[in-house]
């Protein structure tokens, strides 16, 4: 038996390893010669209900349950316990709606229809497994059932050697008994459960000439009959019967009436599996007892309507009640259904613009009119026809058994002003009117006389003069100028004495004093230099020492006031020099 899994719920992306080799040689036919991609969705067993929801664009799956296996009996003492029956397999094509729920029962230990085994040596019977489109436990739950598969019946129990313990049988395919049904095997002949079949549940093994415990019981609409019990000898109980669309009756016990230390059950009937009529390509198996209860979904992905480009732009601008030359559009389908489409409108944008105007655009034709299988692919031609000038927008909108929804395509194009026709004929030239006749002259007008000229008018009187202005004040007196030392000098040289040297005596007038300092220079070089002596009556006296021989000549004495102004005399030094 297998232990209660967590919940599995897997996708997997099939496709054949050759599919993206041949893509490339397929586009260009249209002709879908490689696997198309599937999806396959796995639920595992969980102890109660789950559900798959049809995606979009899926109209057929393919179902694929797997029963539980019986379990085995129990033995003691070396008695040879009989083996648990083999699960169900059975498949096959069902047409769907996107949008439907199916209801899927993964087979579990005490979920799903299976038998309880006797107690103490009786294995328990297998359950089912089933794909159904009414929930569980909601009126017509049973009757909702698509593909049903069977479980086994569990092997009856056996005491001491050389007692054997019957199998139990295996899960029928419907219409018929569980395959393999065996009945218990030991000196008492305890007989195994009957197997559940297309019409009915499966009876319980009674094998004693009176009826007790040790019977096992009938199978009890898809679930299995409990296995019969044996008080004295609880290990040679019988198996349970397997669940199903009906299930297996339970093995009978070692009767009382024939005690055998040597005793065993009967095994369980199998429970029957079960494919509705509606259901094509119907498939019956038998699983492995290791093998772990399963319901496999699997679907091509759905269609797809894959444009060759979103948006369609007719270049130039085109003159009304003119059509403009076709466009080519081309459709491929990239998913697993073959598409087919169901409609092609014209309709304005989402949220609609102002430029929009489906009537301006025509599909002039199609190819999409049949089912495009995988890699395939249609053509559909779109002409631009407007019916008023300036910016014209429209959406193609194409539906069908798309997974992603319909299919949008964007138009747009200018439309112009109505077309000139060609220029006609120039007319005859009309004949000459006749010319009209001319006007009576009108009479001139008389000279008018001159008038006389007009007397010249009196001289005006002279005005008197005006007042004298007065005088304006008297502006500020501006500052007085620096006074400039002026000099006609001589420098008389006085000889040494004492050892001191000779000096040049230069008398100034007394308007000088300001000056501080003066030199004696010629052509750039300094000979002398001094200052003011004290004043004196006759004015301030200049003594200058000189630095080198003076020579006789024309010098020039430069000046500096305290306040820094520069004056410059000319001096002549006489008596020959010093």
């Amino acid at each position: 038996m297998f232990a209660t899994s967590k919940h599995s719920r897997a996708r997997t992306f099939l496709a054949a390893s050759g599919a993206a080799l041949a893509a490339s040689a397929l586009a260009a036919t249209g002709t879908a010669f490689a696997t198309p991609p599937r999806v396959t969705e796995r639920f595992s067993p969980t102890g109660s209900e789950q559900s798959f929801t049809v995606p979009a664009g899926v109209t057929s799956v393919r179902v694929r349950a797997v029963g539980e296996a019986g379990g085995a009996g129990g033995g003691a003492i070396g008695g040879l316990a009989g083996e648990g029956g083999l699960g169900g397999v059975a498949s096959g094509q069902l047409a769907v709606t996107p949008g439907e729920v199916l209801y899927v029962e993964v087979a579990a230990p005490g979920f799903n229809g299976g038998g309880q085994g006797g107690f103490g040596g009786g294995g328990a019977g297998g359950s089912a497994s089933d794909v159904r489109t009414v929930s569980g436990g909601a009126l017509g739950t049973e009757e909702s059932r698509l593909i049903v598969a069977g479980g086994g019946g569990g092997g009856g129990g056996a005491w001491e050697s050389p007692s054997t313990g019957g199998d139990g049988g295996n899960a029928g395919a419907a219409g018929g008994d569980g395959s393999f049904t065996t009945s218990g095997s030991s000196e008492a002949f305890s007989a195994g459960g009957g197997a559940g079949s297309f019409g009915g549940v499966g009876h319980g093994g009674a094998s004693c000439s009176t009826t007790g415990p040790w019977s096992g019981t009938d199978g009890s609409g898809s679930s299995g009959g409990a296995g019969g019990e044996e008080w004295v000898n609880p290990e040679t109980t019988g198996g349970g019967g397997g669940g199903g669309y009906f299930g297996g009756g339970g093995g009978e016990a070692q009767c009382m009436d024939h005690f055998s230390s040597r005793g065993a059950g009967g095994g369980g009937g199998g429970g029957s599996s079960y494919i509705a009529e509606e259901v094509s390509n119907p498939s019956y198996g038998l699983s492995a007892a290791s093998v772990e209860p399963s319901v496999t979904i699997t679907y091509a992905t759905p269609a797809t309507a894959t444009p060759s480009a979103s948006s369609v732009a007719f270049g130039g601008v085109q003159a009304l009640s003119t059509v403009s030359a076709p466009q080519t559009i081309t459709l491929t389908n990239e998913g697993g259904e073959p598409l087919a489409l169901s409609a092609t409108e014209l309709v304005g944008s989402e949220p609609a613009l102002a430029s929009d105007h489906p009537e301006d655009f025509l599909v002039e034709s199609s190819s999409c009119l049949g089912a495009v299988a995988y890699q395939g692919s249609c053509q559909l031609r779109v002409r631009f026809a407007p019916q008023g000038t300036g910016t014209r927008t429209a959406v193609l909108r194409i539906a069908g058994d798309i997974g992603a929804g319909p299919t949008e395509i964007a138009l747009s194009g200018t439309g112009g002003t109505m077309p000139q026709g060609p220029q006609g004929p120039q007319g005859e030239a009309g004949a000459a009117g006749e010319a009209g006749a001319q006007g009576i002259a009108g009479n001139p007008g008389l000279t008018g006389t001159a008038g006389p000229a007009g007397a010249d008018g009196a001289g005006g009187a002279t005005g008197p003069a005006g007042p004298a202005g007065k005088d304006g004040a008297q502006g500020p007196r501006g500052e007085q100028g620096p006074r400039g030392l002026i000099a006609t000098s001589r420098c008389y040289v006085h000889h040494r004495r004492s050892g001191r040297a000779p000096t040049c005596v230069v008398a100034l007038p007394s308007a000088s004093r300001a000056a501080r300092v003066a030199s004696l220079r010629r052509g750039g070089v300094v000979y002398a230099r001094g200052s003011f002596a004290r004043p004196s009556a006759t004015g301030g006296g200049l003594v200058l020492k000189a630095g080198r021989k003076v020579p006789a000549g024309r010098y020039t004495l430069v000046t500096v006031s305290s306040q820094g102004l520069v004056k410059r005399v000319a001096v002549v030094v006489s008596g020959g020099g010093y």
